[in-house]
């Protein structure tokens, strides 16, 4: 029996002993690099192979055809489906270059773009967090392991720009106090994609006026350029076709992750009426409200994190796939789990659950079958907007708990609501 017992005991040092030798060599950066080039390279396999076109990409270079050869913007402009231009015609300027290449180039190039944009991503959450609250070989490790949760995946699949405009914000973001560059980012974000214009109200409430005033001159900027390339399709989308949700798709569709979507799925009606414009307006005071605690609480990561999910909530069309806030949440989540933050590893198996299980994939593409929508359905066709607004309530708790805390240990220093708290963005509590 002892020698039994002797005998359990070396099993369990020696798996004990593998498992601290497997963590060891993961941890060296080229292992860790290693990875990721593993990963990245199972993906471009997988998709190439399997489903080589990106439909989203092909509707940009055909924008960027129509621009050049004088079409109509917002007509048909030859896409795939017979898809129209949703995006503003500034943003058509920079689908021009993608004209000069074959369509497959195209793919190979976007591929490889996204892949390296979710390590910038990355990278830039970890700086703003402060790099003391994570090694540099987790930006690796942690970007691995996005490229398979459904935002970053169907970014990557639909060869979507999403990646790149939160990589925009996240280095506008990490511009000091009042350095020239801030606000650039956003700026052209919004006037790329008219949703991150949310963050420039952001900037205002958080008393980052200079920052402020350079996004709305960059957007204003970006925007007067396309006017005197195309004056008319601008005037019209800024006036007309910016309104017109119907031009983007299906509301009801489980892929739109908003509270526009869920209503109307809930309704069983596209037009969720005065109702949906109450849920909206709430929304949007109690999220950028949440996103001011949070930076001032909590730092920067959190505060951006929470006024981004919230555009996302009131825009009436956020398809799964605009969701790509969900990478520096993770990356916040690991800083949280590695510093012994309470409530963490719940708040991360909640994120898994949320963004790792494709719930909404297997329901039809019927839009009247969406409208009519079983209890239970309707709940799992909501995950995301679910999460956003468990984020936005959990983050202006810990902002409040961590400003409680604050009072009797002096005030968050400017530096600290920029880079966030040394024991990290979620706060110790």
């Amino acid at each position: 029996m002892a020698n039994l017992t002797l005998a359990g005991h070396a099993r369990r040092h020696d798996r004990h002993a593998a498992g601290a030798s497997l963590l060891a060599t993961i941890r060296r950066p080229r292992a860790a690099w290693s990875i990721w080039a593993g990963c990245a390279a199972l993906w471009m396999v997988l998709h190439f192979v399997n489903h080589p076109a990106m439909l989203d990409l092909a509707v940009y270079r055909s924008e960027g055809d129509a621009l050049r050869h004088g079409l109509a913007l917002y007509g048909n402009i030859g896409a795939p489906f017979d898809l129209k231009g949703t995006y503003p015609p500034f943003a058509t300027m920079l689908f021009v270059p993608l004209t000069a290449v074959p369509l497959t180039v195209c793919y190979l190039a976007a591929g490889l773009a996204n892949l390296a944009l979710i390590v910038a991503a990355v990278a830039l959450t970890r700086r703003l967090l402060g790099p003391e609250r994570l090694p540099a070989e987790s930006v690796p490790l942690i970007s691995a392991a996005l490229i398979w949760v459904e935002p970053v995946y169907l970014t990557l699949h639909y060869g979507q720009i999403n990646l790149a405009l939160l990589v925009l914000v996240l280095w506008d973001l990490t511009a000091p106090v009042g350095a020239r560059r801030g606000g650039i980012g956003i700026g052209l974000a919004a006037a790329i994609k008219v949703t991150p214009g949310l963050l420039i109200v952001y900037l205002l409430l958080t008393r980052r006026w200079r920052a402020a005033a350079t996004a709305v001159g960059t957007a204003l900027a970006a925007t007067l350029v396309s006017a005197a390339v195309r004056p008319a399709e601008t005037w019209r989308f800024w006036t007309d076709l910016v309104f017109r949700t119907d031009r983007v798709g299906n509301v009801a569709s489980p892929e739109n992750q908003s509270l526009r979507g869920v209503l109307a799925r809930a309704l069983g009606r596209m037009d969720p009426g005065t109702l949906g414009l109450l849920l909206t307006a709430v929304v949007v005071v109690a999220g950028l409200a949440a996103g001011v605690v949070a930076y001032r609480s909590l730092g920067e990561p959190a505060g951006v994190c929470a006024a981004s999910i919230t555009g996302l909530l009131v825009s009436p069309v956020s398809w799964s796939h605009h969701w790509v806030w969900c990478v520096p949440i993770a990356v916040a989540l690991v800083a949280a789990v590695r510093s012994g933050t309470r409530g963490a590893r719940i708040a991360t198996a909640g994120y898994l659950v949320t963004f790792a299980s494709y719930t909404f994939w297997f329901f039809k593409s019927d839009p009247q079958a969406n409208l009519h929508m079983s209890a239970i359905d309707q709940a799992r066709s909501a995950p995301f907007v679910v999460f956003g607004l468990v984020f936005l309530g959990a983050s202006a708790a810990v902002a409040a708990r961590r400003r409680a805390t604050a009072a009797t240990v002096g005030p968050v220093s400017r530096a600290e609501r920029q880079y966030g708290p040394s024991r990290g963005s979620l706060g110790r509590t």
